[in-house]
């Protein structure tokens, strides 16, 4: 199954709850792990799935857009995204 507005990306070096804690406070709502384990704080089991390394799942976050979501919306995000991870 592919949804194209889903997507996780993996941060270089930050763990995925550093990753939430920069971005909520930025005014971004974003989640570590799948959906369906929100709560949890083991590794996502739909990563696995996909045969990522545990390393790679902790730093993997989950962006979901909305039918609603504006395109500098997404640039403020990229650009955020950048700076946490420069």
């Amino acid at each position: 199954m592919q949804c194209s507005h889903i997507f996780a990306v993996a941060a270089p070096r930050l763990a995925a709850n550093a990753v939430l804690i920069r971005l909520d406070a930025m005014g971004f709502a974003i989640s570590a792990g799948s959906a369906c384990s929100s709560g949890t704080l083991k590794t996502s089991r739909v990563l696995k799935g996909f045969g990522i390394d545990d390393d790679t799942a902790r730093r993997t976050v989950r962006v979901s857009l909305g039918w609603n979501t504006q395109p500098e919306e997404l640039e403020a995000f990229a650009t955020a995204w950048a700076g946490i991870n420069a």
